[in-house]
């Protein structure tokens, strides 16, 4: 059991996710009293309808000789984001591919960034089951050292991972 607060502000498009990943075992999970499911892969929640100003989790499993779960936790972001995201290179070559989930309201922008120029970019729509994207772009300078994925709807940025792909080669 784990007594928390609620995230002192949120923004209109925001909203508050409890995740849970790679459980040892089967696992409940219940916030307030109410149960917010049962996993026994990676899981998450969106429970910022349900937060009161203090509250209490409780994770119900079965005892395991090591930890019971990889990282649980809570994550602010926007309606939408992106999911299962990967971003590698090959030679010159800068790649990304993953999920867009949620809602937006309208298309997003994705902007693929190497090491600070944009390689590429595709309009995509969030969906709640997610859509799928796979989107690559040359950089000029050669191989890039970082790699950035931006989702933006209009001068708002709704995600942003930057990747050290100099780390991922060494």
């Amino acid at each position: 059991m784990r007594n928390f607060g609620r995230p002192g502000h949120l923004d209109p498009g925001e909203r508050v996710w409890l995740f849970v990943e790679a459980p040892a075992a089967p696992l409940s999970i219940s916030l307030n009293g109410e149960p917010l499911g049962d996993c026994s892969a990676d899981a998450e929640w969106d429970v910022t309808d349900r937060l009161a100003p203090r509250n209490e989790l409780l994770v119900v499993t079965a005892a395991t000789a090591g930890e019971p779960w990889g990282e649980l936790g809570m994550l602010v972001r926007r309606t939408a984001y992106l999911r299962g995201l990967r971003v590698w290179a090959e030679g010159a070559t800068l790649f990304a591919s993953g999920e867009v989930v949620g809602r937006a309201g309208g298309p997003l922008d994705l902007y693929l960034v190497a090491d600070r120029h944009t390689a590429a970019y595709v309009t995509v729509i969030a969906t709640d089951e997610g859509t799928r994207f796979a989107v690559s772009g040359e950089c000029e300078a050669g191989p890039p050292r970082l790699g950035k994925v931006e989702l933006v709807q209009g001068t708002v940025a709704w995600y942003t991972a930057e990747i050290d792909l100099a780390a991922q080669q060494g």
